[in-house]
């Protein structure tokens, strides 16, 4: 079975979901996104796409952000002691 080889990437402005997905597993990264509470679902339903990617919620000020960080990256890090 032959597979359809997407051919316009040099031509967008910006990498697909898919493309993105492919170099995340390429180089085993890790995407945080940290957004606000009126974005979240989005970038919730984003990552589901995006292995090893989660989103949560950031503070109007940001003062969250490094608390946030360490938290998804636990999460991450426990999720993958268990594959």
């Amino acid at each position: 079975m032959e597979q359809n080889m997407y051919t316009h990437s040099d031509k967008q402005d910006y990498p697909s979901i898919s493309q993105i997905n492919l170099k995340v597993k390429e180089n085993a990264i890790n995407i945080i996104f940290a957004v606000t509470q009126q974005q979240h679902e989005v970038y919730k339903k984003l990552s589901e796409h995006i292995e090893g990617s989660s989103s949560a919620v950031l503070s109007e000020d940001s003062s969250n952000v490094v608390e946030l960080v360490k938290d998804e990256y636990s999460v991450s890090s426990s999720t993958k002691a268990l594959e």
